[in-house]
């Protein structure tokens, strides 16, 4: 690897893992709205859904800029975004009309930041001279892998260190369980506050790493030149399902593990999000370091195969543990889907440049806007269904959550069929 490159790719991967914390913010605090605020299901989702759509309009927008405006002059102002999107969620849902209202404004805010980094990180990394753009593509991806592990992990650690401190000052009950739910519902603005430090950073590594260089106007594939290619559009919406079906779990499987299946959310989030986050790590690494030796197309719709095993079992399966452990051994196989489809795009149009990155942003975006906020409808449309009896003691909220999961598991069918598709193309038109 070229030393001169080292602050860019490591900005970079800082930048991933911040895209990361925003992503999964309002999911490590869906607990604390839905009690403290009386929100739905699907207003939670209608949280998750606002964020990529203003994520998808920063796509589009900065995509029809790339070519025209320096990348230092986007990403930094990416990076301004979230920062001001971090001190939003502290201030505004105390001080507009509702707090739903102040979350919402402040999605908006930290989302614009958010859609940036996904739309910026990825050519950036791409164009980085490079003989491994596999591997380069999936250790920039598996940093987000590391962004939520580090946001769960940190998450734990502020609610019960806050919540020492307030249980101290209001004499409350001296157990793990109690401070940390002291610290959840009663400090939870401390933790964006404290997350606000990473844009901080960013701003200031944005500002003075080297910059690589688009693919020059004279070299680059022209937009009709790829954008109608049959297989183009496979890749697309395979990115936009691959997506969805991958934060359907990381944005749900907490809520899931406590209101589904009886867990706390020390569990939930500790060992649920915390584990998935690991697996997805672990599966993006390896594909870091042995990528390119992979039939990665091949790869990819086995990891959706097994992934729609997951989602059934973990929607029908009355032994509570074996659905957690499975949604957490999801990670390994969801996190392949978005940097493989990324790297097949890279593969096929080589010179297509960055607007195709945005272009696959877009689509990535939409899939994650749609399918976890569709998830909350479906949870929310199966609160009657008697289907789920033979589960001893299932609650309400478990009977919603599992519905929700067993329709999401769908759009996993959808994705293998996807895939197939591309691996068809990709073979008939190299004959």
């Amino acid at each position: 690897m070229d030393k001169s490159w080292k602050r860019t790719r490591y900005s970079l991967y800082l930048g991933a893992l911040d895209e990361a914390i925003i992503c999964n913010l309002c999911a490590i605090l869906f607990v604390v709205f839905r009690t403290e605020f009386g929100l739905t299901f699907e207003q939670l989702g209608r949280l998750i859904l606002v964020n990529f759509c203003v994520q998808m309009a920063a796509d589009l927008i900065n995509g029809a800029l790339i070519n025209k405006t320096p990348a230092r002059r986007i990403i930094l102002i990416g990076a301004g975004a979230t920062f001001l999107g971090y001190l939003s969620f502290v201030f505004l849902p105390k001080i507009c009309i509702t707090p739903y209202t102040g979350l919402m404004i402040a999605t908006v805010i930290i989302s614009w930041g958010c859609g940036t980094y996904e739309m910026m990180l990825s050519p950036l990394i791409n164009a980085i001279p490079s003989d491994t753009k596999v591997q380069d593509m999936a250790l920039l991806h598996s940093f987000y892998a590391w962004g939520v592990a580090f946001a769960v992990l940190f998450a734990t650690l502020v609610f019960l260190g806050s919540g020492l401190v307030y249980t101290f000052i209001t004499h409350g009950e001296l157990t793990i369980k109690a401070v940390f739910y002291s610290g959840l519902f009663k400090c939870w603005y401390i933790l964006p506050l404290l997350y606000s430090v990473v844009p901080l950073i960013l701003l200031f590594n944005f500002s003075v790493m080297k910059m690589p260089e688009w693919i020059s106007e004279e070299k680059r594939t022209k937009f009709k030149d790829f954008v109608t290619r049959p297989y183009f559009i496979l890749v697309a919406l395979a990115i936009g399902v691959g997506g969805g079906v991958e934060c359907i779990l990381s944005n749900w499987i907490s809520i899931f593990a406590e209101k589904g299946l009886g867990y706390n959310k020390i569990i939930g989030d500790m060992i649920g999000l915390f584990g998935y986050a690991i697996t997805m790590g672990i599966g993006r690494h390896l594909m870091g370091t042995r990528g390119e030796s992979w039939d990665l197309s091949k790869v990819l719709i086995w990891a959706g195969m097994i992934t729609f095993f997951i989602y059934v079992i973990a929607a029908l399966c009355p032994v509570n543990i074996i659905c957690l452990i499975v949604c957490i051994l999801a990670g390994g196989m969801t996190g392949l889907l978005w940097p493989g489809a990324l790297s097949l795009a890279g593969m096929r149009f080589p010179f297509a440049g960055a607007l195709m990155y945005a272009l696959l942003a877009f689509a990535g975006d939409t899939g994650v806007a749609l399918m976890p906020w569709l998830n909350g409808v479906f949870s929310d449309m199966s609160a009657n269904l008697g289907f789920f009896e033979y589960i001893s003691d299932i609650s309400k909220d478990g009977i919603c959550l599992r519905g929700g999961l067993l329709f999401s598991s769908l759009f996993v069918l959808l994705l293998v069929v996807l895939h197939l598709c591309m691996r068809f193309v990709a073979k008939t038109t190299e004959k």
